[in-house]
């Protein structure tokens, strides 16, 4: 193993404890606190965030089934179709969403588009996870990423939004996507990023 993969292991390990301390081997009730706000129907709100909460525990397809019923309740919800998305995404540390899986997760981002996000907040989310899919049946995963990381696409759009745990966690892993070191997100730690 080089020492970047190392890196971005260890990292990966660090987020991992962070978010998901005190989830581990807790029942559903247990996930531990997320506050994502959105301008959906704010009856659903609770369940989007418990939503965000298992994509930060791993809990994925779970958190698709999540975000799934929260359409049910509120179709206009684009920030729940952006849930359904960072389900496909999976745990890109371990391995690329399939292409079924990017194409689902693009087209689950057009709904999201479709629907129309109420906020600049929710519309950078969006583009922010459309940058990862974009073109994902033309041009493979590295290539799209090397790019990504050449104009900082991630980082940029969800710096303006890193007030929170959640945003803070989402954009350390666009910091590892885009093969930053273990040294910069602890910088970006410290100064509240």
């Amino acid at each position: 193993m080089n020492t970047q993969s190392g890196r971005i292991l260890f990292a990966a390990g660090l987020i991992t404890a962070a978010l998901t301390s005190g989830a581990i081997g807790q029942q559903d009730e247990k996930l531990g606190k997320v506050a994502f706000p959105t301008s959906c129907d704010p009856n659903v709100q609770a369940e989007f965030d418990r939503g965000v909460a298992m994509l930060h525990s791993y809990w994925f397809l779970i958190a698709r089934r999540k975000f799934e019923g929260i359409l049910q309740q509120d179709p206009t919800c684009a920030m729940a179709y952006w849930g359904v998305a960072m389900d496909y995404l999976g745990n890109t540390l371990a391995t690329t969403p399939t292409r079924a899986d990017s194409q689902a997760a693009w087209e689950a981002l057009e709904k999201a588009r479709a629907a129309g996000a109420k906020t600049q907040r929710e519309r950078d989310w969006i583009e922010a996870l459309s940058a990862y899919f974009r073109d994902h049946d033309k041009v493979a995963v590295g290539t799209r990423l090397a790019a990504c990381r050449k104009r900082n696409c991630l980082g940029a759009a969800l710096c303006r939004h890193c007030a929170g745990r959640a945003a803070r966690a989402a954009h350390a892993v666009a910091h590892l996507l885009h093969g930053r070191t273990l040294g910069r997100i602890h910088r970006l730690e410290r100064i509240g990023a």
